[in-house]
């Protein structure tokens, strides 16, 4: 820990305020961050990890935890190795070897910190590849603006890994602490897919890079088809290829290690065999510079901020901040592999709260970003080794590695190290540019393809940016295709719940048809709601006579703010034609929105809003009635009015010879039913009391009534003849409205045990009864 008179005199060495303000900070606040994270995650799990590390004490469990951590070990020594070398590749790779020391720090860190608070006891996190392959080209950037200006090269970028690990670290703190994680599941498929595509690429070129020594130029073949080229990246390629081809088909653990072992030994063999030293095979570039005895650690000390070029590091900060959203798409996608293959539940939250503080202690050693592995968190697992301590002794062997074990860097074989890279590019590119077209159509699959390509030629953020966008395009176009026009149909269909005279009944039935009614359904965006417009515009068209659009938005669940103007284009065209427009069940938002749009063009006198079709309809129907009386007062249309005095006596003819076979059959079934006498105003049924039984009108009204919270809204009207509840012929259920007499009423009850009872003893009486139901049903409103 950095002491206060440490701090000060940093402060009076600094070349920079920025550098200032970050030592300043890593001082102060390093020991209440650190408790914070601790706090929660370690402290909160730390009776789990004893009773976990107790448990798996036993000899079944521990020798081959043991023996897999060791495994593992060496593999992310080699893969951290590996990524420093991608990180300084090039012009840089004579700072690869100090590079190391930070990689391979962050490897030992989250691998510790993450084995002890994960939910997944065999979990193994490292600093992973993504992360080393964004942050490589950013690396270079700023080695070129440091030659150029002032500043040490290897602390600037040593900055910029500090910096870019420590924005992961709050990034992932955020969502875990805040919950947010189901927000940024919702990432679109081919554009994750397309990141990983492009992932593999950079991993495969880097692979070059690092066995090759310099910056990759596809453009110049002859950097790669030259005789001294192909002895550096040659070998370490067909490595890659075979151990691909072998991986394919089989999955045993000690594969990878066997082939590490036998790289190296090939390689030092066949440098014996040609009486090749060490130090000619490093100026060849097939070694990495020897560093000497002793660890990789430390690599710098805070001392050595105050020559960092932070003008360098804050010109890359675009690519720095898409490092902690590829960290989180990548944890998020690696935990979700791992609760698929392991079929255990995976706490999230914890995941990325535990990643974080890995992260928080990596970042302050100067480490790449980093998170959960899904293939070596798999392996302990599938082992049998299913135990905190595969990660614990992974870590150790980084840490000898790390403090006591840096001369064996200078040991292994770039084309071997380069090989094992090439080889997880080779698995991205298979899973995601081959395999997953069998899992895509091909619009998706398009975008993978597009993303790859931009990646490979500009870099990862215009790759994912563009990937976003054409993946939102897409969307809005299927979404588009998706109907929101649930039904259309006339009043011939539907009609408002309000029981009318006879005449305006026969004058609604001849004119329903002029009553359009369309109802609409899901969310209403300007994409369907375009194609919507169209199509209620056609179906509007052609008539002669004046028509009602009545849009009920009772289904749907929002609208967009952009389709109220396709609305208004609407209304318009239905001027036109001089039909009326009326919007029912209808947000206040959107009627609002509706307003301001015709409030900048003009009044529009076509334009009705009501809370429920119900009201809508009626209101309908009443102008329908009123303008059909209207022409009838004035003489406009004699036959009409003479036809419809006719049907209307006929009509009332049929119905009164109706209720006169409906009062004899009554009078026969007396026995069966209960009187029920009822003054004005007195309630028949009350709302969710279950009848039990059908009521049957000899004389006077009943009303049904609702309440909407407010007020009480009038509803149906029975008269003589009528039927109530005919659902309580078949079952119990409650009433949702109010019945209450409108005047003096005379009823007849029929319970359901009386009706039994009429079925089993009088089976005619019960067939003349039903007969009397289903006309009455036929000519008014149930329930």
């Amino acid at each position: 820990m950095v002491t206060g008179d440490q701090c000060r005199l940093y402060r009076q060495k600094c070349l920079s305020p920025v550098a200032e303000a970050i030592i300043y900070t890593k001082c102060r606040c390093s020991v209440t961050v650190s408790h914070v994270f601790l706090t929660l995650t370690v402290k909160e799990q730390m009776p789990n990890i004893f009773q976990d590390l107790s448990a798996d004490l036993k000899p079944r469990v521990f020798f081959p935890a043991v023996s897999i951590g060791l495994i593992l070990g060496l593999l992310v020594v080699i893969l951290e190795i590996s990524f420093a070398a991608m990180i300084f590749a090039g012009e840089l790779s004579h700072l690869a070897i100090r590079g190391a020391g930070l990689t391979l720090f962050g490897g030992f860190i989250c691998c510790l910190v993450v084995a002890l608070t994960s939910s997944f006891k065999s979990s193994i996190s490292v600093a992973q590849d993504a992360p080393a392959a964004i942050f490589s080209g950013a690396a270079a950037a700023m080695a070129a603006q440091t030659l150029t200006g002032t500043g040490d090269m290897f602390m600037t970028i040593v900055a910029g890994l500090m910096l870019s690990t420590l924005l992961t670290t709050v990034f992932l703190f955020l969502v875990a602490r805040f919950r947010l994680v189901h927000f940024f599941r919702y990432i679109p498929y081919p554009v994750i897919g397309g990141f990983l595509a492009g992932s593999g690429w950079i991993l495969s070129t880097g692979s070059l890079e690092v066995m090759l020594g310099a910056k990759l130029d596809l453009l110049n073949p002859g950097m790669l088809l030259g005789a001294s080229s192909l002895v550096l990246w040659l070998p370490g390629t067909a490595l890659a290829v075979v151990l691909f081809s072998v991986l394919r088909k089989f999955s045993h653990f000690t594969i990878l290690p066997a082939a590490l072992i036998l790289g190296v030994a090939v390689f030092h063999l066949a440098l014996f065999l040609a009486d090749i030293s060490l130090d000619q095979a490093r100026e060849a570039g097939l070694l990495f510079e020897a560093l000497g005895t002793g660890g990789l650690w430390p690599v710098f000390s805070w001392s050595d901020m105050t020559t960092v070029n932070w003008q360098a590091v804050f010109s890359q900060l675009p690519v720095l901040l898409t490092i902690p959203f590829i960290a989180l798409m990548g944890l998020l996608l690696n935990m979700n592999g791992i609760e698929l293959a392991s079929g255990r539940e995976i706490h999230m939250n914890r995941e990325i709260m535990a990643n974080s503080l890995g992260n928080f202690l990596a970042g302050l050693g100067g480490s790449h970003a980093g998170y959960s592995a899904l293939s070596l968190s798999m392996l302990g697992l599938k082992t049998g080794a299913y135990s905190r301590i595969v990660g614990l002794t992974a870590a150790v062997v980084m840490g000898l590695t790390l403090f006591w074990g840096g001369f064996l860097v200078s040991i292994f074989p770039k084309a071997v190290l380069g090989g094992f890279l090439m080889l997880l590019g080779f698995f991205f590119l298979w899973d995601w540019v081959v395999e997953s077209r069998k899992k895509m159509v091909w619009s998706d699959y398009l975008i993978v393809l597009v993303i790859l390509v931009i990646i490979a030629w500009l870099g990862f953020f215009q790759g994912v940016m563009l990937g976003i966008l054409l993946s939102v395009i897409l969307f809005v176009v299927r979404f588009s295709q998706v109907p929101v026009l649930r039904n259309a149909s006339s009043g011939l269909n539907i009609q408002s719940s309000r029981v009318r005279p006879l005449p305006h009944k026969k004058i609604l039935l001849e004119q329903a048809s002029r009553i359009r009614v369309f109802r609409l359904s899901g969310y209403l965006f300007f994409g369907s709601v375009n194609s919507l417009v169209e199509n209620i515009d056609k179906q509007m068209q052609g008539g002669s006579d004046k028509y009602f659009a009545v849009m009920d938005f009772s289904d749907t669940t929002g609208v967009d703010v952009s389709s109220v103007s396709a609305f208004v284009r609407l209304m318009n065209r239905l001027g036109s034609y001089g039909a009326e427009v009326v919007f029912t069940g209808a947000s206040p938002l959107f009627l609002y929105q509706l307003n301001q749009h015709l409030g900048l063009l003009h009044s529009h006198e076509h334009f009705k809003s009501f809370p429920e079709l119900d009201h809508g309809l009626e209101w309908a129907e009443d102008r329908i009635i009123e303008e059909q009386l209207r022409l009838f007062e004035t003489g406009e249309d004699i036959h009409a009015r003479t036809r419809l005095f006719d049907c209307v006596a006929d009509e009332m003819l049929c119905r009164l010879e109706q209720l006169e076979q409906a009062e004899k059959v009554m009078h026969q079934l007396d026995d069966y039913a209960g009187h029920l006498q009822l003054e004005t105003d007195q309630v028949l049924i009350r709302p969710g009391e279950k009848a039990g039984g059908i009521y049957w009108i000899q004389q006077g009204k009943v009303h049904e009534v609702h309440h909407d919270g407010v007020k009480e809204i009038s509803g149906a009207e029975f008269g003589p003849g009528d039927v109530i509840n005919l659902k309580g012929f078949f079952q119990d259920t409650p009433v949702p409205g109010l019945y209450k007499a409108g005047s003096a009423c005379r009823i007849l009850y029929f319970s359901r045990e009386n009706l039994n009872s009429l079925q089993k003893h009088h089976p005619a009486g019960a067939a003349m009864l039903y007969s009397v139901l289903l006309k009455s049903v036929t000519a008014q409103p149930g329930i």
